[in-house]
């Protein structure tokens, strides 16, 4: 696959992602190892990479976190959370997210 079709395709599934959010916005809210390292993955490209990737991250962290509504979202992901990922999240949550006004998933 060449670079321009993997960046696609990560995007896609940041697209993915958020909409799974969208439909059901409690389904990153568990502390299981899989959401955990579906969360921790996200943050990692929302950090790391293209901007786009970067983007489309961080519209599936302000999804699955609840921005929106508030700080639950990320203090039940810090409160299950290594230390390390803890303080990127809270960096990455005042200084990006909780700046993205409104998005709409089809608009991604």
């Amino acid at each position: 696959m060449a670079e321009k079709e993997n960046l696609e395709l990560v995007q896609s599934v940041a697209k993915g992602l958020s909409l799974g959010a969208v439909l059901k916005p409690d389904l990153y809210a568990g502390k299981g190892p899989l959401t955990r390292a579906i969360l921790d993955g996200a943050l990692k490209n929302s950090m790391t990479g293209q901007q786009r990737v970067q983007s489309a991250f961080n519209n599936f962290l302000w999804f699955a976190l609840n921005v929106k509504d508030g700080e639950d979202g990320l203090t039940g992901y810090v409160s299950g959370s290594m230390f390390e990922n803890s303080k990127k999240m809270k960096s990455l949550y005042s200084k990006v997210l909780v700046r993205i006004k409104d998005l709409d998933v089809d608009e991604m």
